[in-house]
């Protein structure tokens, strides 16, 4: 269960992360290309901070040990995280966050949209993957 909010929790600093940096940059650059490409940095900054932050408090929480567990969890969470972010989720936000840009949207709510988007399918994906590690292997990454 903690799994699920951990994630929840780093998509909070992902989409503000996306939203407050496209924002900003949006007032020193007009190029499509730039806004998302901040949106996507602006994501991965706010989202993995709040998602470790919160995997330390729930390790803390727990009375687990925190460099060794959060090491453990993340030797079988970063395999499949990082292909489906890079390769699925941030490509999707990217692209997603041009395209409202290129239709006038406001970028602080093209920046949280597009993240969003980007993150159902993240956590859809990571989500089989972490099935397959309970069914197959027996670990539960919580």
């Amino acid at each position: 269960m903690d799994f699920n909010k951990e994630i929840l929790y780093g998509e909070v600093g992902a989409i503000l992360g996306a939203a407050i940096l496209s924002a900003i940059i949006s007032h020193f650059s007009s190029s499509r290309v730039t806004i998302a490409q901040f949106a996507v940095v602006g994501s991965i900054v706010g989202g993995g901070s709040l998602f470790i932050f919160k995997k330390i408090k729930n390790k803390i929480r727990r009375g687990e040990p925190i460099l060794r567990s959060i090491i453990q969890d993340l030797i079988y969470f970063t395999p499949a995280a990082t292909p489906i972010a890079v390769f699925i989720s941030y490509p999707f936000l990217y692209y997603l966050m041009k395209f409202f840009v290129k239709n006038q949207w406001d970028t602080f709510v093209a920046g949280a949209v597009s993240e969003l988007a980007g993150f159902v399918i993240f956590i859809s994906c990571i989500n089989f993957y972490r099935l397959g590690l309970i069914k197959l292997f027996h670990k539960n990454l919580s």
